[in-house]
């Protein structure tokens, strides 16, 4: 699209031409063209008398098949422009009072138009149109005094694929989004360029298309309600609220078949516990985090609901005492044992059969060497074996029958 300073630019460089003929040719060299403010054009040659133009001219620019038809009245452009190259139309606009004013036209080489629209006093004004070779409408745009107020795009088909309105330079009210089919894609709304109050949108996504819903604050904040809803049901795929911008209470995400996937708790925003599903909708995982680590206690279960294990974490690293639920070829036992704050174990251990009170093993960690004297048991309750480590190193072993 030519802006009344593009215009300026052609003439005073290389102006189109026409096969009409003109009743004065003047090269552009030989002219002035002087913006007067506000877009309004005046031309003078460069005499002594700087004597304005008037009449009807075809200014060239010597070198190269391009020239402009052209109308003066006392110095200020009039009536209507053509612009030629090759000696095909490429533009034709209309000046009054040295204004750009009325009908504005770009032509494809196939003089095809590509543009239209219509300025009144120098400033662009109602319905532009943007149109692809074949004569289909790709864009409009609406301009009040120049501003846009209003965009729509289209698909080469000639339906509408997106329209948006705008106030002082920036997107104001709503916006629309659509389909091939005319299907609504998206809603938003827009107050000085923010999005506030509801907003919609169609999504695809390789684990289900689904619907968002949202709602933004006076300061374009996410706040409130949030919802995604699987496409064609009533079945959520995540659901939570904002608070200014931020997530804050549980979360929550679905499955496509109604089951829970997980739940997330957030304070102002950060992430203090999140916990995973099985496919029953159970509970397999329970985690805690502060300042986005992992931090507190950790609960694994199994598919049953059965404690596997109980780890506690500082800051994103496992500390403190821990509890494992494990099955072997030796008889199923839980351990509890000590981590130090470099994550090697210290301090005491044992080891209890699954379902009682029977230790398995028993004994000490330094720095994670086993130290001191470790006992044996089994499941009847006896101590088989005892054994002597210092510093890792095994000194001593006694067996028992």
């Amino acid at each position: 699209m030519y802006t009344m300073k593009k215009l300026i630019i052609l003439f005073a460089f290389a102006l189109l031409g026409s096969s009409a003929i003109a009743q004065n040719t003047i090269k552009e060299s030989e002219i002035d063209m002087t913006n007067l403010g506000d877009d309004q054009m005046y031309a003078n040659k460069k005499d002594d008398d700087k004597t304005p133009l008037d009449g009807d001219y075809r200014i060239i620019d010597g070198v190269e098949s391009k020239y402009v038809d052209a109308k003066f009245k006392d110095g200020y452009g009039v009536g209507k422009w053509e612009f030629y190259k090759d000696r095909k139309l490429t533009l034709a606009v209309n000046f009054k009072e040295g204004y750009l004013d009325g009908d504005f036209t770009e032509y494809y080489s196939t003089g095809d138009i590509s543009i239209k629209g219509q300025f009144k006093k120098g400033l662009k004004t109602g319905t532009w149109e943007m149109l692809q070779a074949n004569g289909t409408v790709s864009k409009t745009i609406v301009f009040e005094d120049n501003a846009v107020i209003k965009e729509v795009n289209y698909y080469t088909d000639g339906s509408i694929e997106n329209e948006e309105s705008y106030k002082n330079g920036r997107e104001h009210g709503v916006s629309k989004g659509y389909t091939r089919d005319g299907e609504i894609r998206y809603e938003r709304n827009y107050k000085d360029g923010k999005l506030v109050g509801k907003q919609f949108a169609h999504i695809g996504s390789n684990t289900g298309d689904y619907v968002e819903t949202m709602f933004y604050n006076e300061d374009g904040k996410k706040d409130g309600k949030y919802s995604a809803i699987y496409e064609g049901g009533d079945i959520p795929k995540e659901q939570g609220s904002y608070v200014d911008g931020k997530k804050d209470g549980t979360w929550e995400k679905f499955k496509q078949d109604g089951t829970i996937k997980l739940t997330e708790e957030y304070a102002n925003g950060e992430r203090i516990k999140r916990i995973t599903y099985f496919t029953d909708g159970s509970v397999e995982i329970e985690r805690h985090y502060k300042d986005g680590k992992e931090h507190g206690v950790t609960k694994q279960y199994s598919y049953d609901g059965d404690l596997k294990s109980e780890k506690n974490f500082e800051n994103g690293r496992q500390v403190g005492k821990q509890i494992v639920h494990i099955s072997s070829n030796r008889g199923n036992f839980v351990e509890t044992y000590n981590l130090n704050t470099a994550g090697r174990k210290d301090g005491d251990y044992l080891s209890v059969y699954a379902g009682g009170d029977v230790m398995k093993e028993k004994g000490k960690y330094k720095n994670d060497r086993k130290d001191g004297v470790w006992k044996y048991g089994r499941q009847s309750g006896e101590v088989y074996k005892e054994e002597k480590y210092e510093n890792g190193k095994l000194i001593e072993t006694k067996t028992f029958e």
